[in-house]
């Protein structure tokens, strides 16, 4: 798939993240983890947990035709004392399903 183009997140892909990690919520609930609370991402806790990984962390879109396919939220850290690396934290991530197994990196 060649016409993805992957970019930083912006404050104003907010609610189209949330909406993604809401599918990811329901896939995994009904698969996999029932404890999961449904429509989290949707609440203002939610919201609150997606702002501030858009402002302070590590957070992409996958676009195709300028619609947002895919998300990936991380984190840079360098808490750990023992070497001077920083370790990268992949938190969550979900493509739209009409667009998985197409490649998009």
């Amino acid at each position: 798939m060649n016409n993805v183009k992957i970019r930083k997140a912006e404050i104003d892909d907010l609610y189209e993240i949330q909406k993604l990690n809401n599918e990811l919520f329901d896939l995994e609930y009904n698969n996999f983890d029932s404890t999961l609370i449904q429509n989290w991402p949707l609440t203002q806790e939610g919201k609150e947990y997606f702002e501030k990984a858009i402002k302070k962390g590590v957070s992409l879109v996958a676009c195709v035709n300028n619609e947002i396919v895919g998300y990936l939220v991380g984190a840079l850290n360098s808490q750990f004392q023992y070497n001077n690396n920083i370790q990268a934290e992949l938190d969550n991530m979900c493509v739209m399903k009409e667009y998985r197994n197409k490649g998009i990196k």
